[in-house]
């Protein structure tokens, strides 16, 4: 669930540690959102801490220049607005830019209490589990469409003028 396990206040926190370079930004696996609600509810954490550490690589052929880290340490459950999820692979994911352009803009997070961190991940599980439903229940649509099409079909013959290697 960490990489480390902090502790503050009497309370042993799990740090998740994310490494990359500046400016590319994508949307990392963070933790098991299901995995985090239960600790959450069991009242056994009150946060969930990122380390990331970005390094800055300049564009320099002679290597003159060095490489500059830039460090965020933050508590993912203040950053909600900028975690996705998907229930495919349950993982909750940082929209990395977003979250960038939020961490430097200087404005601190707004200081929500724990009790409503909580409500937006339940809110975040529930509805990625009902977009998983209707993406699964559509996926098996079309293949229902496709399978009746070919059972209408006379004779069986190859085609692979639509098919695509690799």
């Amino acid at each position: 669930m960490g990489d480390m396990w902090l502790r503050s206040n009497e309370i042993y926190n799990p740090v998740n540690i994310k490494a990359g370079v500046m400016g590319k930004s994508g949307q990392p696996n963070l933790v098991s959102l299901a995995k985090l609600l239960d600790r959450l509810l069991a009242q056994q954490i009150d946060s969930y801490d990122l380390l990331i550490i970005k390094m800055e690589i300049p564009n320099d052929p002679e290597g003159t220049s060095g490489i500059t880290p830039h460090v965020f340490f933050v508590d993912m459950l203040d950053y909600l607005d900028y975690v996705t999820f998907d229930a495919g692979p349950g993982q909750a994911m940082l929209c990395e830019k977003q979250f960038y352009a939020a961490v430097t803009s200087g404005h601190p997070p707004a200081n929500i209490p724990l009790n409503e961190k909580i409500v937006t991940c339940m809110e975040r599980l529930e509805d990625g589990y009902v977009r998983l439903i209707q993406n699964r229940e559509t996926k098996l649509q079309t293949i229902h469409n496709k399978y009746d099409r070919y059972k209408n079909r006379l004779g069986q013959v190859v085609n692979q003028g639509d098919l695509r290697f690799g």
